[in-house]
């Protein structure tokens, strides 16, 4: 369903193993991103876990797409991306063993990241990323980039991380 305004449905898969999708609250020992006790989560085995969803509109000069994201342990690939109405990708995001993307942040099990994706211009766009860990503000990345076209979607994952809790994308 839209469980809000100026999105269109979810649009949820697994492909190539196993995964899945699930709400519930956070675990033990993540940063907690919970709304009223609950948040969205896919887990993965041995395949690849999708949730993506589009705006009801493309991404105007001024607005800001904001989303709160937890990992406790870095197995596998867990990320997002942000691609246009014809489902290419414009930028994304990655956690994986090597760290959370090109950022060099240092691990926590704890953290909550905070992606932003702001259209400064025509062509031009702000990608902020926050990290948070322990309730505080630990690190913040800033880059500016050019689109060729304006974001439409935003499409999450969560691949190959292994079995358990701790390996859930929230």
């Amino acid at each position: 369903s839209d469980g809000g305004s100026g999105f269109g449905n979810w649009d949820m898969w697994v492909s190539g193993g196993t995964g899945g999708h699930f709400r519930g609250g956070v675990a033990s020992g993540f940063g907690i991103i919970n709304t009223s006790g609950n948040s969205f989560g896919m887990w993965s085995g041995t395949g690849t876990a999708n949730a993506q969803r589009s705006f009801d509109n493309d991404l105007a000069i001024g607005q800001m797409f904001q989303i709160r994201m937890a990992k406790k342990f870095r197995d596998g690939n867990s990320g997002i991306d942000i691609m246009n109405s014809s489902f290419t990708v414009l930028y994304s995001f990655n956690i994986s063993n090597s760290g959370y993307g090109s950022t060099g942040w240092s691990y926590a099990g704890d953290s909550i990241i905070e992606f932003n994706v702001r259209r400064d211009s025509s062509t031009g766009y702000t990608v902020i990323l926050r990290q948070y860990s322990g309730g505080s503000l630990v690190n913040t990345s800033t880059t500016t980039h050019t689109f060729s076209t304006a974001p439409r979607i935003f499409k999450l994952y969560n691949s190959a991380s292994g079995g358990g809790r701790y390996r859930d994308w929230e």
